[in-house]
């Protein structure tokens, strides 16, 4: 005899809270390797603080793009396509959010 759970509610909600975790511990380790490396280098400071933005962009693009996602899963497309918007805001050029945005779109 098998028995099967009903799972009802909004899983995209719960995968998204779940994929949020990689963004959160990337930014985490964006900041924390470069404060070690601004302590240990002083001299190279622009450098690293120009690569942790940066860096910091990529992985809050990545969160935006889940998120915009998940609304886009759950019927929600003028939200998602705010999300999709935001992420282009912070990396232009990010075809991720570019082919989102045209799925959201279409």
């Amino acid at each position: 005899m098998s028995i099967l759970a009903e799972i009802s509610g909004s899983l995209g909600s719960i995968g998204y809270g779940l994929a949020a975790i990689g963004p959160g511990v990337g930014i985490g380790i964006i900041f924390g390797n470069g404060v070690q490396a601004i302590a240990r280098q002083p001299e190279a400071y622009g450098v690293i603080r120009q690569n942790m933005i940066l860096g910091f962009a990529l992985a809050e693009a990545l969160a935006l793009i889940g998120e915009g996602i998940a609304l886009q899963g759950n019927s929600e497309h003028a939200q998602a396509v705010a999300k999709f918007h935001n992420a282009l805001a912070l990396v232009p050029d990010n075809f991720m959010a570019l082919y989102s945005l045209g799925v959201s779109l279409s």
